[in-house]
């Protein structure tokens, strides 16, 4: 049996904060708790309620369906939002490749440069020795 004085053994339930609140989706409230803020459940409750409200007033469908059809737009959405998140992420990582490639042929450049430019200046100078 877990023994509640010492904290290692006390349920991590307590640690997750929480928030609760209603919300209204097609005229109707709901009671949401969870670990969002309240601002962003009612940002989510408010765009369900939006392509609930769009869908209901140009279909003639019964509620759940237009519920199950908002679900499949906003599913829709999601999934290519996805898509074109990890389109642009290996994007990005083609691009970070391209860039170190570059930045490690300047380095070389530089460093070439600069060795040839120490032997010009080795091949100038003039030996000691006297005249001849």
């Amino acid at each position: 049996m877990a023994n509640p004085e010492n904290p290692l053994e006390r349920p991590l339930e307590g640690l997750i904060q929480k928030n609760r609140t209603t919300v209204r989706v097609a005229g109707r409230d709901y009671t949401l708790t969870g670990p969002d803020s309240e601002e962003h459940m009612h940002r989510v409750a408010g765009y369900v309620d939006r392509k609930m409200e769009e869908l209901t007033l140009s279909t003639r469908m019964p509620a759940n369906m237009v519920a199950v059809l908002a679900a499949m737009n906003v599913a829709d959405e999601l999934l290519k939002s996805q898509d074109e998140n990890t389109h642009l992420r290996k994007e990005m990582m083609a691009l970070q490749q391209q860039m170190a490639k570059l930045r490690a042929q300047g380095t070389g450049t530089r460093s070439a440069g600069r060795a040839k430019s120490t032997e010009a200046k080795t091949e100038r100078t003039p030996k000691s020795g006297g005249a001849q």
